[in-house]
């Protein structure tokens, strides 16, 4: 853009200096006799339109040559996949995965003066779940990228049940993958489409409504009106929301039976309701595979077995929600933090009439579920400290106003 910027001044300048040494020339020959009132007006005007032409070659040199940069990042990116490829084994991974493990592992974006990860150790099993909590840009995408195999650890070294990466065939340990990331792709094709991209091959119907229903995505496809049915308005089909698009994309991440599944914010575009039932589905799915959520959000990942602290690249903590809310630390301290403003949202939306019998519901079925109750814990554990006083408070006052109704 620098450059084009650049360019574009220059254009503008010679055309300046073009018109000016025409208009000088021809003044001069209009004095001598030399042309006409008429072709001196001719002339001017034909010297007005350069600049735009003038402009419109500097701008397609620009183009040029900011494509050609891109050009040669693609070469470098296909040259990279390529020794990739080359520089692990043959091995092929026998499903189902049981254990995911990092040691000392670092990683450094090219270019980068300091470490986006720097001596992770921590270790993944099949059947428990796990989410990876902190604030954004601890490096929590980061690190399932190097989970997933999308990027190699500049220092340290991935271990797939027992043995390093670089000992797999990429093929076969990214067929027992599955992850949705926050910036999936909504594609303005059919259901059935939106879904069977996901597969390895053309899926049988069965394969895709069992997906779809792992995903809590049935209700949605029927009104929708089945598979067959077209999505975007742009092409005259059904107009989705934003949390209806994410359970298509869940749904896509599942339609093979994987053995590590990772979600990355999959929340974001989601109420409170659907937020709730997916973190309840995300722990059913963890029974047969290894699963990862990662949050921002505090507040909604105490249903996981395990939970990990990620702060400016490195685990400052790790445990059950229980234990890390005894401990005092990092953990609690950002809970306690946004669960007070969740609960003043909530108050400042119940006050102005907004939120109406919503928010009761809400309040009911996470105080009824395991995140509920885990949530509910704490806050009374830690009820003599000046931040579980006021969660108490908060919460004891909204389950008041949540059961009258």
């Amino acid at each position: 853009m620098r450059l084009q910027t650049l360019l574009a001044v220059a254009g503008s300048l010679l055309s300046l200096a073009g018109l000016s040494a025409t208009a000088v020339l021809t003044m001069q020959q209009f004095r001598n006799g030399a042309v006409s009132a008429g072709s001196l007006v001719m002339a001017f005007r034909a010297v007005q339109s350069m600049p735009a032409y003038a402009g419109g070659v500097v701008r397609s040199w620009g183009m040029a040559l900011e494509n050609s940069m891109y050009m040669g990042r693609l070469r470098r990116l296909v040259s990279t996949v390529g020794e990739t490829s080359a520089s692990h084994g043959a091995l092929e991974l026998e499903a189902p995965l049981k254990t995911i493990e990092l040691s000392a592992v670092s990683f450094r974006y090219p270019g980068a003066d300091r470490l986006a990860l720097g001596g992770v150790n921590l270790t993944l099993r099949r059947g428990e779940s796990v989410a990876l909590v902190g604030l954004n840009g601890a490096g929590k995408t980061t690190l399932a990228k190097l989970l997933l195999g999308l990027y190699r650890p500049s220092e340290g070294q991935i271990l797939y049940d027992g043995r390093s990466v670089s000992e797999y065939d990429l093929g076969s340990l990214r067929r027992r993958m599955g992850c949705l990331f926050q910036d999936f792709v909504k594609y303005l094709l059919t259901v059935r489409d939106n879904v069977a991209f996901g597969a390895e091959s053309e899926p049988e119907d069965c394969v895709i409504q069992r997906a779809i229903e792992q995903a809590g995505a049935t209700d949605l496809v029927q009104s929708a009106g089945g598979l067959d049915a077209q999505l975007g308005k742009q092409f005259g089909g059904t107009d989705l929301s934003g949390g209806e698009w994410q359970k298509l994309a869940l749904a896509r991440a599942l339609i093979r039976d994987v053995d590590f599944l990772v979600l990355d914010e999959p929340s974001a575009s989601l109420d409170a309701d659907a937020e709730y039932e997916l973190y309840v589905r995300f722990k059913e799915m963890a029974g047969d595979r290894i699963c990862l959520l990662i949050s921002h959000r505090f507040t909604t990942v105490s249903i996981a077995d395990r939970i990990v602290v990620l702060s400016d690249g490195r685990i400052v903590e790790e445990g059950s929600h229980s234990e890390l809310m005894d401990r005092a630390g990092v953990y609690a301290r950002m809970y306690r933090m946004q669960a007070e403003q969740y609960w003043k949202e909530q108050a400042d939306r119940h006050a102005s009439g907004q939120a109406g019998k919503h928010v009761d519901r809400s309040a009911d079925k996470h105080a009824n579920g395991p995140a509920g109750k885990y949530a509910d814990r704490p806050a009374d554990k830690h009820a003599n400290g000046p931040a579980g006083e006021n969660s108490r408070t908060h919460v004891g006052q909204r389950s008041k106003e949540g059961g009258s109704g």
